[in-house]
């Protein structure tokens, strides 16, 4: 399994964590002298993002470093089976950071699968801390409906991105889509589908991206392709999905909008820096999201905006040495080259719709950068040095000459 939780990411959410620590001891309080031993749960908790999610369990690890003969039971509460946002998925992750992260001898952590959380949609997860001669704690019997749940599941504001990146700190999993998967897997004569709406400032495709996205991700807890379809139900203020589950002789939730709108103008559609282009996953997810827009309509030109990478001028900055667990940098320029090959050879695309503007950078300092354009027929191309224009002449407004 990928170790997401490095000992650097426990020292960044440190803060956190000790506020953490004091506000549980407080509602917690304590055990009086010359009573049995028993469990005390330590905290208990549903979704959490990055740092609080750390924070969460480092004040749990203190807690067993502070009872070095105490073990630490943990009780996960969520959808079966396996992958991100399921009750598995909670108990590894846990285990593996207090373990891995935290140096918690692994036979001082006990975890327990409760079965589903009350809510389909959600995961949830409790912390005892078991001291020596005290019993276990006993899961409790929580049920909901998915054995028999028919429409539509959920409804979100999506976000659109060519790749994603890994937040600060340990994940709880999507325990929504892995309730969605429960929900499947529970009843196989259902259909999956995934309407999907494109935001009136959504860049084109972007409806097309969250919708296979989570299709992907369908198919990574074991539900076939042939049960999922997609569908673009055209457009609504927001960017959103809808996921629903319906018997397969049901009529589809949504109609077919058809083709999307063209862009009236120069549209940006993505940009990624070196650093992450490095990574050929993440790369590969740019590329095709471009190339997907290129493909949907023959009157769009691709354009990629490259920004050269120029290091610091810090007579004392020395150069860093590579990192012998990380990919080798990214040639910008070789990597755009390669990418109008592969829109011919794998898309029938041809060269005269992909333009490569290699410029300058507009600071001092860059990592080094590409943005992905989409311009339709006769439009202008997009101006690299819109943003910059625009900072320089709010800098100008917001500090008026003096007088």
């Amino acid at each position: 399994m990928k170790r997401f939780f490095r000992l650097a990411v426990a020292a960044l959410c440190l803060a956190a964590a000790l506020l953490s620590q004091a506000a549980a001891a407080g509602a917690q309080g304590g055990q009086a002298e010359g009573d049995a031993p028993r469990a005390r749960k330590i905290d208990e908790f549903g979704h959490a993002r990055g740092c609080d999610h750390g924070a969460r369990l480092d004040n749990f690890a203190i807690e067993l470093q502070n009872q070095p003969d105490a073990t630490g039971h943990v009780i996960a509460y969520g959808p079966a089976g396996e992958g991100s946002g399921t009750a598995e998925f909670r108990m590894s992750i846990t285990r593996d950071y207090l373990v891995e992260a935290r140096g918690i001898a692994p036979e001082r952590v006990t975890t327990f699968n409760g079965g589903r959380y009350k809510n389909r949609h959600e995961s949830f997860v409790e912390f005892w801390l078991v001291p020596a001669g005290a019993e276990a704690p006993t899961p409790a019997a929580y049920r909901n409906d998915v054995v028999r749940f028919n429409g539509k599941f959920s409804e979100s504001e999506a976000w659109d991105s060519f790749a994603w990146g890994e937040a600060m700190g340990p994940p709880v999993g999507d325990s929504n889509l892995a309730g969605f998967a429960d929900v499947l897997k529970s009843q196989p004569e259902t259909r999956a589908y995934v309407v999907a709406f494109n935001g009136a400032e959504s860049a084109p495709g972007a409806w097309r991206r969250v919708a296979e996205r989570e299709a992907a991700a369908l198919k990574r807890y074991g539900i076939a392709d042939e049960r999922v379809r997609i569908i673009f139900a055209g457009y609504d203020e927001k960017l959103k999905m809808q996921l629903w589950a319906l018997p397969k002789d049901a009529p589809p939730p949504a109609a077919d909008a058809g083709a999307e709108r063209r862009p009236p103008k120069a549209t940006q559609v993505a940009r990624m820096d070196r650093y992450q282009l490095k990574y050929e996953a993440e790369a590969r997810s740019f590329f095709r999201g471009f190339a997907e827009v290129l493909k949907a309509d023959n009157e769009l030109t691709a354009y990629l905006v490259i920004r050269l990478h120029t290091p610091p001028q810090s007579d004392g900055d020395e150069a860093a040495a590579p990192d012998p667990e990380e990919p080798p940098d990214v040639d910008l320029a070789k990597l755009a080259e390669k990418w109008k090959g592969e829109l011919k050879d794998a898309y029938g695309i041809g060269e005269r719709r992909l333009v490569v503007l290699v410029v300058p950078p507009p600071e001092d300092w860059t990592a080094g950068e590409i943005e992905a354009w989409v311009v339709p027929a006769g439009a202008a191309p997009p101006d690299p040095y819109a943003a910059e224009d625009a900072e320089a002449e709010e800098a100008v407004e917001g500090n008026p000459k003096e007088s």
